[in-house]
């Protein structure tokens, strides 16, 4: 926070590609919800060019800050259970 630059965003993430599925199972694991996950596909008659199967943050910017991330998807998905 004290040497990157006023008004830039920075993603904060683990930089490591998640399959969406599993961290929605994760977070409902956490907060023991007894909702059931559906995953839809795009229909592809749509113009839109992304898929929502996996994803990552790229962390590239604060890896230039030295950033190195040390905590796990469990472990930060636990860290909101604070706010």
């Amino acid at each position: 926070c004290e040497e990157g630059d006023l008004n830039e965003i920075y993603n904060i993430g683990s930089g490591k590609t998640t399959n969406l599925k599993e961290l929605l199972e994760q977070v409902k694991v956490q907060y023991k919800s007894n909702g059931k996950i559906i995953l839809k596909k795009i229909p592809s008659h749509t113009k839109r060019v992304f898929t929502t199967d996996n994803f990552y943050m790229n962390i590239d910017k604060l890896k230039k800050l030295n950033f190195n991330p040390n905590s796990s998807l469990d472990k930060m998905l636990l860290s909101f259970n604070n706010y």
